[in-house]
């Protein structure tokens, strides 16, 4: 989902376009350096845990409280 993937660590691709998601799928096969890059950007995010966005949700829920865009 892009809202996991912009926190660093993904490789966007158009998704109803074969060229676009075969491009990608070459990339990371053949990039090395690519594939190094994503996976360093993608084990340095902090991931929220169960506790913190079950808390979030009911926020966004129940209070209308967007807490990514207070954090913005």
């Amino acid at each position: 989902m892009r809202e996991i993937g912009e926190r660093r660590g993904a490789e966007f691709v158009n998704v109803y376009g074969l060229k676009d998601i075969t491009d990608g799928m070459r990339q990371l096969l053949a990039d090395d350096d690519h594939l190094a890059a994503l996976q360093s950007a993608a084990s340095s995010r902090d991931l929220p845990t169960w506790d913190s966005y079950s808390t979030e949700v009911w926020d966004w829920l129940v209070d209308g409280v967007d807490v990514g865009k207070e954090n913005s």
